[in-house]
């Protein structure tokens, strides 16, 4: 499974790091300015996001079903229980 975090700022870890559940690895960003803080949040299944980290499927909904699934419905699905 393959993460992407669009429009962040001071990145704490590296592509590979393991990390733990509420562990911030980086800021909310905002374009430096240009845009108000957001965040973009993207998992992908494929090799889609490693072949090409700025890969955007747009309205292309074929595309999008077949390179990614939904954030919040993965999450809840394999969220381990705390312990």
């Amino acid at each position: 499974m393959y993460a992407r975090y669009g429009h962040v700022e001071d990145m704490m870890v590296s592509v590979g790091d393991r990390v733990k559940r509420g562990q911030q690895i980086a800021e909310v960003g905002n374009a430096y300015g240009r845009y108000a803080y957001h965040l973009h949040f993207d998992l992908s299944p494929t090799t889609v996001l490693e072949q090409n980290p700025q890969d955007w499927p747009g309205k292309d909904r074929t595309r999008l079903l077949k390179n990614y699934v939904d954030p919040r419905e993965f999450i809840t699905k394999n969220r381990p229980r705390r312990q």
